[in-house]
């Protein structure tokens, strides 16, 4: 991976989150959330870290969801699955 690249992961969302929190900041101001969700696809995301979620716990929510998708993602694949 080229040493310029930078990955943004929950960890710093949560961490940003809680930063600005601390220092009294409305991470999520009204005007924004929908912005937010909408990126996310849903509200879920940003409900989650409201409410103190960790990254592992935020991950296996997902969980039911990416089994499904990757079940009907394996009909449409032209190469044999990377996993």
């Amino acid at each position: 991976m080229d040493p310029d690249t930078v990955i943004f992961t929950i960890e710093h969302l949560i961490e940003s989150y809680k930063k600005a929190k601390g220092l009294g900041v409305d991470f999520f101001p009204k005007h924004k959330k929908d912005s937010f969700d909408q990126l996310a696809g849903t509200e879920e995301l940003r409900e989650q870290i409201e409410n103190g979620w960790s990254k592992l716990q935020i991950e296996a929510s997902w969980k039911k969801d990416l089994i499904w998708y990757k079940a009907i993602r394996k009909k449409y694949l032209l190469y044999p699955d990377f996993e």
